[in-house]
């Protein structure tokens, strides 16, 4: 699959997770046949409210309450409403195939499922609030093993970056990197930079060279050397790039996940995984 020409992709919508960047970015996705939205009804928050120890908790008073099944019944209808009428707002504005779809399960397995089924599984990271962090954080390992082609974070402020960034390095993985960065960079009208790994100035050439074949002459593209792929290297550069988005060639499973997580934590622009 071309990561830049993508045939279904799926998006989490979590009502726990500020929406307005994740949906903002759906008109950064070039051609695209299908894009459904994915609102999950927490069958783990609807079992614990069954216990009879379980005690709801409201801002306005100090008293705790017991659940009541109708209560959390109407929060899944009114959240998947809302959820809805965002999405298919979003979604009018762009040409693709559209639909959005309401399951009941338990958060993580269903992401997993509904991963073999996608070659994009999109969903927002926000560090403000931390049960989808947790609910993302405790099954990704599992989503880079067995996920879908590419995996999406849109954080918050979308439209600030002012480039499309990817770590090049030569590699199959690297290479669909590259293409997936180069369709976005022509989608958001924006600058494609390129890191590369700091070589001799023949091997910086080759991979300049191998960098054209890919991506011809679709995208503006400027190329810099990064002395090694540790996290503060990344980190540094994305402070002094400011891109939209990073996109990451997908690695060995335990070490892409150590990077996304470091990452999230600490650059403020999207990531994009590229397997």
């Amino acid at each position: 699959m071309n990561p830049g020409d993508r045939n279904r992709i799926v998006i989490w919508l979590d009502p726990a997770t500020p929406q307005e960047g994740l949906l903002q970015s759906l008109a950064g996705l070039g051609s695209t046949n299908e894009i459904l939205g994915l609102f999950i009804e927490d069958l783990g928050l609807l079992e614990l409210s069954r216990l009879p120890v379980a005690r709801e908790f409201t801002l306005d008073t100090a008293a705790t309450r017991a659940f009541e099944q109708g209560n959390i019944e109407r929060q899944f209808r009114a959240h998947g409403q809302r959820l809805q009428k965002l999405f298919e707002q979003a979604a009018s504005r762009i040409g693709s195939s559209c639909s959005f779809r309401t399951i009941r399960g338990e958060t993580g397995a269903e992401l997993v499922k509904v991963s073999a089924t996608c070659d994009m599984l999109m969903v927002a990271h926000s560090r403000r609030e931390l049960a989808p962090r947790l609910t993302l954080r405790a099954r990704l390992e599992e989503l880079l093993t067995s996920g879908p082609p590419a995996l999406m974070f849109v954080q918050e402020q979308w439209h600030t970056g002012r480039c499309i960034a990817v770590v090049f390095d030569g590699s199959n993985a690297s290479a669909a990197a590259l293409r997936s960065a180069a369709s976005h960079a022509v989608t958001e009208n924006l600058l494609l930079s390129i890191w590369l790994p700091d070589l001799t100035d023949e091997g910086r050439e080759q991979l300049k060279a191998q960098c054209g074949e890919i991506i011809g002459d679709t995208a503006r593209a400027e190329y810099r050397e990064l002395p090694d792929q540790h996290i503060d290297t990344l980190v540094r550069a994305a402070a002094l790039s400011k891109p939209r988005v990073l996109v990451l060639p997908m690695s060995e499973p335990a070490t892409t996940r150590g990077l996304v997580t470091e990452l999230l934590a600490r650059i403020d622009c999207s990531l994009l995984v590229v397997r």
